[in-house]
């Protein structure tokens, strides 16, 4: 449980604990907005890279021998254990489909409100679809047209249903 004034500290212009791994601390410097990974003991060099040395000295610096270090050292691991394990990898690819999310064209709604997942081709019983959200083919079993099928959850917490409409053929120009 914070205090009041660990919740003052950790609410700052100049980083936010992002959380931790077995054997660094994560933080996102808000001047630069990127994310510092500090391995081994944290140092005085360490926290002059996430705030400025008066920062620690004015909070840290008044009760310890060591200019409040290791006080700011405890904090700084309490705050970024607070915020819980930082994965790292799990953050790449969530950035990676973020990216690949944003490249695609809005999707093609249809009668029921669904997101429209195209039919490309149809081999058997399966049916391949280009995904609304990511833009790739997905492989479904059964042609059933108008199936609602929950996708892409893996990689986006707020999609829902697509569903599955086979593209009408072309109309011929009359001569």
């Amino acid at each position: 449980m914070r205090t009041e004034r660990e919740q003052a500290l950790t609410d700052n212009d100049f980083f936010e604990p992002l959380g931790f791994t077995k054997d660094a601390q994560f933080v996102r410097n808000k001047r630069f907005n990127s994310v510092l990974k500090l391995s081994g003991k944290i140092n005085q060099f360490m926290l002059n890279q996430i705030a400025p040395l008066s920062f620690w000295r004015n909070d840290f610096g008044k009760t310890s021998k060591d200019t409040g270090l290791s006080e700011a050292r405890e904090f700084l691991q309490r705050a970024c254990a607070e915020r819980g394990v930082y994965d790292e990898e799990g953050i790449a690819k969530r950035k990676l489909w973020n990216a690949k999310r944003a490249e695609q064209p809005a999707p093609v709604i249809a009668a029921s409100g669904l997101p429209s997942a195209f039919i490309v081709k149809q081999k058997g019983e399966y049916v391949y679809v280009k995904c609304p959200f990511c833009g790739e083919l997905h492989k479904h079993g059964g042609a059933e047209l108008g199936a609602r099928l929950p996708h892409c959850w893996m990689h986006y917490a707020d999609i829902g249903n697509y569903e599955l409409v086979r593209p009408g053929s072309p109309k011929k120009k009359a001569a």
